[in-house]
């Protein structure tokens, strides 16, 4: 028993090392097929011209740096360039379809910043938490009925003349009426 399980230890071994090597050589050599990940890389390698290059090349550019920015597009917009890439060589299609592109990639971005800026601003205001300023002796220009000196109208005060229960206070202007 023990000569037979030797021989399958050292054959199991034999296989696992060729395994390894061929993984090896696979890794370092790399695979024969290149992996692109959309036709923007596909259409970039044929019209990357440099600084000098067209209106396509510059397109190219422009959406490329949106997306290694984190504003991808969608698959809609890359069908849309790749069907408008089968008109070539008339560059029109192609240039209105990475316009097209850029125009969401464009949007995406708008959208993260507003988002973003208002998040940062909402970060900044939450450390001021609490109950809305209550009427009396320390604020008169605000009374019990909701209303301030200056013609303002605040959310109205509650049964008891506070609104101790309030964070958020709306702030309405009021027309004051000339006698």
């Amino acid at each position: 028993m023990t000569r037979t399980s030797g021989n399958r230890r050292w054959r199991r071994g034999v296989r696992n090392g060729i395994a390894g090597v061929a993984l090896a050589v696979g890794l370092v050599c790399g695979s024969a097929v290149p992996a692109h990940a959309d036709i923007l890389d596909d259409l970039a390698e044929q019209y990357a011209i440099g600084t000098g290059g067209g209106q396509l090349s510059k397109l190219l550019k422009t959406s490329l740096k949106l997306r290694a920015m984190g504003y991808k597009p969608s698959q809609a917009y890359l069908d849309q360039v790749t069907e408008a890439a089968g008109y070539r060589p008339n560059q029109n299609p192609l240039i209105e379809a990475l316009k097209n592109t850029i125009a969401y990639q464009a949007k995406v971005k708008a959208q993260t910043e507003i988002l973003q800026g208002a998040q940062s601003q909402q970060g900044a205001n939450s450390t001021i938490m609490g109950a809305a300023q209550m009427p009396g002796a320390s604020n008169p220009g605000m009374t019990a009925g909701g209303t301030t000196a200056g013609g303002m109208t605040t959310g109205g005060a509650t049964a008891g003349g506070s609104q101790a229960g309030a964070a958020v206070t709306t702030v309405q202007a009021v027309p004051i009426p000339t006698p």
